[in-house]
């Protein structure tokens, strides 16, 4: 018996010590300029979706793999999951999942993650309180139904929304990484008369590139929202303040 319980334990540290961690991860595989032999250091990726993968270039993220033949939803899901594929030199950003504290409810302190339909950038404080959007280029979404949102956003006031950062209509999340307590003018007419404009640009064939700042107090209520955005060559920077006129 204990022989039998020796080569269990040696088995499962063989396992964990061979299991890929993104702490440990040193073989960063750029999927725009990467070999074939490089490419299929990728687990589940052989030689012939690593040529796919090549055949299918350029990326702008890690999602567009899936134009690349042999490349479906469980492999690509799969593929960042390992977090060694990457779109430049540089470590991927994580997964969807990975933000989560406590799944869809509340976010983990000090993180960076991406969310949405297009990855969008997002980054929390010490609390776990979104502080930062960061979209590089806002685009529409192909969706004909607006996503239910979840309306449970932290330390709502009466009459307060629970105000999307980045719109529906941009692709953005309908969970809590994208969601805060909105004054309801805020939300129905000082962000949504920005939003306008943003989805005007970009059916225009405009780029949109746009970050988002929140400032708070003592709770996960914001104060304030402070908007640096960019249409084409033309930058403006704005201030909200969320409250009720």
């Amino acid at each position: 018996m204990d022989k039998i319980k020796k080569s269990l334990v040696s088995i499962m540290l063989v396992v964990i010590f061979t299991l890929p961690t993104s702490a440990n991860a040193s073989v960063i595989v750029n999927v725009n300029t990467a070999s074939i032999d490089e490419l299929t250091k990728i687990t589940g990726v052989g030689p012939v979706i690593a040529q796919s993968i090549i055949d299918s270039r350029p990326y702008n993220k890690l999602d567009d793999l899936i134009k690349a033949k042999g490349i479906g939803p469980k492999t690509l899901d799969k593929i960042k999951q390992q977090r060694i594929a990457s779109v430049s030199d540089n470590i991927p950003p994580l997964v969807d999942n990975d933000h989560w504290l406590i799944k869809d409810r509340v976010l983990k302190p000090n993180m960076e993650y991406i969310t949405g339909e297009y990855d969008y950038k997002y980054r929390t404080d010490h609390r776990g309180r979104i502080v930062a959007v960061d979209i590089g280029k806002l685009k529409m979404t192909t969706r004909k139904v607006r996503l239910p949102h979840d309306p449970n956003t932290p330390d709502k006031l009466l009459g307060d929304h629970a105000g999307h950062l980045t719109g529906d209509r941009f692709g953005g999340s309908p969970k809590l990484d994208n969601l805060v307590s909105q004054a309801s003018h805020v939300n129905l007419s000082s962000y949504k008369k920005l939003e306008n404009k943003w989805a005007d640009a970009v059916v225009k064939g405009q780029q949109v590139k746009l970050k988002v700042t929140l400032n708070y107090a003592d709770n996960s209520r914001p104060m304030a929202f402070y908007i640096d955005y960019t249409i084409d060559n033309t930058q403006v920077i704005e201030s909200i303040q969320n409250v009720n006129p």
